[in-house]
């Protein structure tokens, strides 16, 4: 079947169009503003805290008491939220993983990157079983004290 490979095709238009390609639009390159919006000062959001200080970025911090003022069709899963040049984000990993690659901070290459998605993956393990156990201990859940277990 080397005549599949031989065989001449037309050259699409883009090549022949004796005209100049259409100019591209001209962007202003302004500086993103970042909105954090949370329940308070230490929760979730706190490694996005940490990336911003460590990147030297302004950011507004906004801590809501009372999620239902904020806005009513809002749910507390739904915390924290990024407010990027106008844009709503949800979800922390999601968050940090942005703003990691925006300033440099995701490693260079594809491996340096999947360990730090490790490393992200292992504190979010780890988060959600401390959460677990300050849930028992605090008397919202059963817990078995011996092995960890609901």
């Amino acid at each position: 079947m080397p005549w599949i490979l031989i065989r001449k095709r037309p050259a699409p238009n883009y090549l022949t169009h004796t005209s100049a390609p259409p100019k591209k639009k001209q962007q202003t390159i302004q500086k993103p503003q970042f909105r954090l919006i949370s329940f308070c000062s230490r929760d979730l959001a706190e490694p996005t805290r940490l990336i911003f200080a460590y990147a030297g970025i302004d950011y507004e911090d906004i801590n809501i008491e009372n999620y239902k003022f904020f806005q009513p069709d809002l749910r507390p899963t739904d915390f924290p939220m990024l407010d990027y040049n106008g844009k709503l984000i949800r979800e922390n990993d999601a968050i940090a993983r942005m703003l990691a690659r925006m300033y440099g901070l995701a490693g260079e290459g594809y491996f340096e990157q999947a360990q730090v998605d490790t490393i992200i993956a292992i504190m979010k393990e780890l988060s959600n079983s401390i959460m677990g156990y300050f849930e028992g201990v605090l008397g919202f859940k059963v817990i078995d004290k011996v092995g960890g277990n609901v």
